[in-house]
């Protein structure tokens, strides 16, 4: 077995164990929400455990007392010098629902999300891909179609092994 291959199944085993340890509701399908986004974004895109962990750890220690500043420079890049700084986020409203996942797997999509909002908005609502108020599970394609979209200008992704 190829080195890249052995560290990639390496990272889909701590993706699937990472979604044995964590407790998550099911919609009304009997679906956990963190099931899609594994299997649909973090498994597909190959993103980085280690990456995911150290954006998510920051951002959920950012009031704690205990932080250890150190702790920045595990973070991406992206996430470091656009959202590491602010809880604030500019996607998480109503309609796309609550989006921290976003935000620590795919810092760079996010931050180009931010800066073509306006656009994509009007682009995915003309093609459908209107917000759900009722079930954030399927404003799922909306980031899906980013993530393509950004792809299409850029050749990989920050937190992609």
């Amino acid at each position: 077995m190829k080195f890249l291959d052995l560290l990639f199944s390496k990272n889909k085993r701590r993706w699937i164990s990472f979604l044995n340890d964590i407790e998550t509701p099911f919609d009304r399908y009997g679906l956990s929400k963190w099931r899609l986004i594994v299997d649909n974004f973090y498994i597909k895109h190959n993103i980085d455990f280690d990456k995911y962990s150290a954006n998510a750890k920051w951002d959920n220690d950012t009031l704690s007392i205990y932080q250890d500043k150190n702790d920045i420079y595990k973070c991406s890049t992206s996430f470091r010098l656009h959202f590491a700084k602010s809880i604030e986020r500019k996607l998480t409203n109503r309609q796309l629902g609550v989006n921290e996942w976003f935000y620590h797997a795919y810092p760079d999509v996010a931050k180009w999300f931010e800066d073509n909002y306006d656009k994509i908005e009007k682009h995915c609502n003309s093609l459908g891909y209107n917000y759900s108020f009722d079930d954030e599970k399927y404003n799922l394609h909306v980031f899906e179609y980013v993530i393509n979209e950004y792809l299409k200008f850029n050749k990989n992704l920050e937190c992609a092994l």
